[in-house]
């Protein structure tokens, strides 16, 4: 979906450093002609200065092209310090390549142009002009796309003929002026932004976008490729998005063979087969040919080549449940661990990706279809909690993706630590990971050996160890797998004349979890969790403990702690469990929730002391 390489540039811009006193913007301008429903033009003109190494990004122009993007000119000059014309590049001085050369298929190309120049201060100013052939996005405009970054001057100028129905959506930024051009009789509309200072602290992009002044563009109708399509509303779009990909259902007859023989009596066994099917068979190649952004390949091209993006993936599993008379819908996602929030109010394609839905008696499956490895029924944190359009015939609308929090994403750990009499310790862990944790075994697929032993060593915060053992185990159509670690710690329990002292958590940390910076006053728990520390440890010969630390139980509208213990003979057992809640927490909110995490990790370090026998 080709909303994706608008926002991509957002993102790449929003992964610099902090930009504050590197770089600043001084005009901008954004100039959009719409001349019908399938034909506008776009002129972009951008001067920055670059005042230190840090802002070079800056200085570099990249964007996209495709058949029904065309880039007609581009101009790069260069101004040195006291505003003298250095040098001037054009199209042909840019770098022309394939966006994305891993795994895809497109007609996408790229151009970047460096003007290879680094005495500071100096600036760059960038005029290019676009031709649009049928669309049906128009970029979203921001008159910055990072945090950090100062903005003089931004304008955005859209021209219509005076018939024409300009959709509009716009926040923390006043409405345009409107006025008629008499000579041309188009409508211009106009946005502008003055003197955006910087904003100090780092956030991710989703809390940037949401916070900045910002113009959503739709047009009312459209054409693409001779498909023409209404935005009135979320039905309508879902109906052209059905259009688009109608009569792509037939399968190869050796698949129909294959699910003629596959009967289940349990409508959900037979989704769980037919999806495990598709998994076997299949690979994700991304395709962006054609309006390939919005149609699928025809499923009978996926059967033959056995691979394809997430929308012919995605159609080639509706047509065998099809097949199988089961019903299923597409359903349109903004996907991504960082990105914003669609605007539900304002119909238009705010999408980059699709997997499906099969209603099944009062249930709803969802299946990811461009993973290989991932379970039925689970989504993970690439579209979980979100806004999505759930495209039905007639009856296309906005719904909620499931939500994973503090009761479905658990880590349950059972450990036992033997402590020798220098406070060495062997210790076997199993845990058991579910929810978004998941994510973690998916990671472990996707990593060579040696990436596997580092990630290993990273998720223990022992000073000196080993780890002697390690096995996965994954519970096959769940979304749950297990652990087994086993672990040579030294010392483990640290010296103290006569005593041994280690930690009352030796586990996991809450900071291993949760990134609070008291300095910046934000931190945000996208997704709740629970972790639960069952730790039994066998004491030395000549050591036991004359008084255990006291249990404690902290209970908080971000969540509750608990941490009890016992002895019994030489055996002592620690059970600690932490459930923290969903939430963002920003300045005076940030100070209370700081003050709740403080409290944990005071008990956390509380020393256990074990005593000499002699």
């Amino acid at each position: 979906l080709r909303m994706r390489y608008f926002l991509l540039l957002l993102l790449t811009s929003s992964n610099l450093l902090n930009a504050k006193e590197y770089a600043t913007i001084e005009s901008s301008q954004v100039h959009i002609r719409i001349f019908g429903l399938d034909k506008a033009e776009i002129s972009r003109h951008l001067k920055v200065t670059i005042h230190k190494e840090e802002g070079y990004k800056w200085a570099i122009f990249q964007d996209y092209y495709d058949k029904y993007r065309k880039i007609r000119s581009l101009s790069l000059t260069v101004y040195d310090n006291k505003g003298k014309k250095v040098k001037r590049l054009n199209k042909p001085d840019a770098l022309d390549y394939a966006f994305n050369e891993n795994n895809t298929t497109d007609d996408i190309r790229q151009l970047f142009l460096d003007p290879k120049y680094k005495q500071y201060p100096f600036s760059v100013e960038i005029d290019i002009e676009i031709e649009l052939k049928g669309f049906l996005n128009l970029p979203t405009w921001l008159p910055r796309s990072t945090f950090d970054l100062a903005v003089k001057k931004s304008e955005l100028i859209v021209e219509v003929p005076e018939s024409y129905n300009l959709r509009t959506f716009q926040e923390s930024i006043s409405e345009p002026s409107i006025k008629l051009d008499p000579k041309s009789g188009s409508k211009i509309h106009r946005w502008i932004v003055e003197n955006l200072e910087p904003i100090g602290n780092e956030m991710n992009y989703k809390t940037f976008f949401e916070i900045q002044p910002k113009v959503l563009l739709a047009p009312d109708k459209f054409e693409l490729a001779g498909y023409e399509g209404q935005l009135q509303t979320w039905k309508q779009f879902g109906d052209w998005y059905l259009n688009v990909n109608k009569d792509r259902n037939e399968l190869l007859d050796e698949t129909k063979k294959y699910l003629d023989g596959l009967n289940k009596e349990n409508p959900k066994e037979l989704i769980y087969d037919l999806y495990k099917y598709m998994q076997d068979r299949t690979r994700y190649v991304s395709i962006q040919l054609g309006i390939g952004g919005y149609q699928s390949l025809p499923a009978k091209l996926v059967d033959e080549k056995g691979y394809g993006d997430c929308k012919a993936l995605t159609t080639y599993m509706k047509s065998m449940l099809e097949y199988k008379g089961i019903e299923s819908n597409y359903i349109l996602v903004m996907a991504g661990n960082d990105v914003p929030n669609i605007k539900k109010s304002f119909p238009s394609n705010q999408f980059n990706h699709v997997f499906l839905g099969v209603p099944v008696s009062s249930d709803t499956i969802m299946l990811e279809c461009t993973s290989q490895s991932m379970p039925p029924n689970y989504i993970g944190t690439f579209t979980d909690n979100r806004n999505v359009l759930w495209v039905d015939k007639n009856d296309s609308k906005i719904i909620r993706t499931p939500v994973y929090d503090e009761n479905d994403n658990i880590i349950k750990q059972d450990a036992n630590l033997k402590i020798d009499e220098e406070g060495n310790g062997t210790m076997d862990i199993v845990a058991k990971y579910s929810g978004v944790f998941y994510d973690n075994l998916l990671y472990y697929k996707h990593l060579t050996k040696k990436e596997i032993e580092n990630y290993n060593y990273n998720l223990f915060n022992f000073s000196d160890f080993t780890i002697s053992n390690f096995n996965l185990k994954e519970f096959e159509g769940k979304s749950e797998y297990r652990s087994e670690f086993d672990l040579f710690i030294n010392n483990v329990a640290k010296n103290a004349g006569d005593k041994l002292l280690f930690s009352s958590n030796i586990l996991q940390s809450i900071d291993q979890y949760i990134d609070a910076n008291r300095f910046t006053k934000f931190s945000e728990v996208k997704r709740g969790f629970s972790l639960k520390d069952h730790v039994q440890v066998s004491l030395p010969v000549k050591f036991w403990v004359q008084q255990l630390p006291k249990d404690q139980r902290i209970e908080s509208k971000y969540g509750t702690y608990e941490i009890r213990f016992d002895f019994d003979g030489d055996i002592m057992t620690i059970n600690r469990s932490l459930v923290i809640k969903s939430g963002r927490y920003e300045n005076d909110s940030f100070d209370l929730f700081f003050k709740f995490l403080q409290a944990i990790r005071k008990a956390d370090s509380n020393k256990l002391v074990l005593d000499s026998k002699t």
